[in-house]
């Protein structure tokens, strides 16, 4: 297992991406190429959406946040129970637990 990353004082870093599900400008699909960006950044928290996601780790956000030593939570937003499932994603470098998510679904006034 990586170790987690640590914030450094005084300094906080963020960054958010949209990945398309993995897919770069070319359209092809390439996590690791995303991974080294990602690595690049060298930032203490991403918001990555359209990532592929479960709640059991076995998925595209459990790969990068592993690859860059950072800790993560998603949220499926699309596709929930299928193979393909996408959402949203917090990598952090905390080690602090994120356990609060709320829906941000408002129903139609019409």
């Amino acid at each position: 297992m990586t170790e987690v990353r640590r914030f450094q004082a005084g300094s906080l870093r963020v960054a958010t991406w949209n990945i398309h599900n993995g897919r770069g400008a070319d359209g092809r699909r390439n996590l690791h190429r995303i991974a080294a960006v990602i690595e690049q950044l060298q930032a203490d928290l991403i918001g990555l959406q359209e990532v592929g996601c479960d709640r059991e780790g076995a998925s595209d956000v459990a790969l990068l946040a592993r690859r860059n030593g950072y800790a993560w939570h998603a949220v499926p937003t699309c596709g929930l129970g299928q193979a393909d499932s996408r959402g949203n994603a917090l990598l952090t470098d905390s080690t602090e637990q994120l356990t609060t998510q709320l829906g941000l679904l408002f129903a139609s006034s019409g």
